[in-house]
């Protein structure tokens, strides 16, 4: 188990005896949380309807964006291990039932989808392509063009990078190019 996509929020996989977890992060992205304090709220409001069978938390080792990026507007990144809330699909459900989000409908039905096997895995994993040569050169143009004079760029490749969760510009989905332009 690699990936699973809901609209563009891709998630990486926990597996679990089998069976894919995602990180609560990712559900709130998923969901249009600004973070994922939101959906760590939602379980902690209502803790008592979830068994471990359906959220834990684990120690797993994550990237943090250190902000700091080199010319070619590569964020450097750094990894530390930190508790992190998962949630198992039927969790995941869960939180989409609590959340009020315009999301939350479309998720629920997703989350059932991948659940009764309609969703694939291999599936989402090819819509996993990377952008090509030609389109990364269109983004270069762009911010070259917005920025002239070549002191701004690499602010402007990181916040980029952050923004779509991606070490360098070139990693950037295909799925995601029109929305980058």
């Amino acid at each position: 188990m690699n990936a699973l996509t809901f609209r563009s929020t891709s998630f990486d996989i926990i597996d679990r005896n089998g069976q894919p977890w995602l990180k609560s992060g990712q559900i709130a992205e998923a969901l249009g949380y600004a973070d994922e304090k939101a959906v760590n709220k939602i379980y902690a409001r209502n803790s008592d309807e979830f068994s471990d069978l359906m959220s834990q938390t684990v120690k797993l080792t994550v990237k943090d964006l250190g902000g700091q990026s080199d010319l070619a507007g590569s964020v450097n990144l750094t990894e530390q291990a930190r508790e992190v809330r998962i949630f198992s699909m039927r969790g995941a459900h869960m939180i989409g039932m609590k959340a009020k989000t315009e999301a939350a409908k479309e998720f629920r039905s997703w989350v059932l989808d991948v659940l009764e096997g309609k969703t694939d895995l291999q599936k989402n994993q090819s819509n996993a392509a990377l952008i090509s040569a030609e389109q990364a050169g269109e983004l270069a143009t762009k911010i070259a063009d917005k920025f002239p004079e070549g002191k701004s760029r690499p602010y402007a490749w990181s916040r980029f990078n952050n923004h779509f969760r991606i070490a360098r510009y070139r990693e950037l989905p295909a799925r995601r190019f029109a929305e980058a332009l």
